[in-house]
């Protein structure tokens, strides 16, 4: 009688980095602030540091209404008018 892992075989996992792109200098990257606790000052921090690093503009941080409904319309022709980044996200 041969046992199996319920887990399956166990190995090394294959993946590498993905590839770095610096965006060009006249990028401009706006934090999409969801309104959870702690979202806005989360993607602030991340989103300077990723200025830093790249080159990219940091354009601020915009709130949409909730975080259980899609952006408004109106928001999101704000984002696309001024940045062509944009940083969210989303936890609990």
């Amino acid at each position: 009688m041969k046992i199996y892992a319920p887990e399956g075989t166990v190995g090394l996992p294959v993946h590498g980095l993905a590839p770095f792109v610096r965006p060009i200098s006249d990028s401009g990257l706006i934090g999409l602030d969801n309104g959870k606790p702690g979202a806005a000052l989360l993607l602030e921090a991340t989103g300077k540091r990723f200025c830093q690093r790249t080159g990219a503009r940091w354009l601020g941080i915009r709130a949409k209404g909730s975080a259980a409904t899609p952006v408004e319309r109106a928001l999101l022709r704000e984002l696309v008018g001024e940045g062509n980044l944009a940083l969210t996200g989303t936890a609990d």
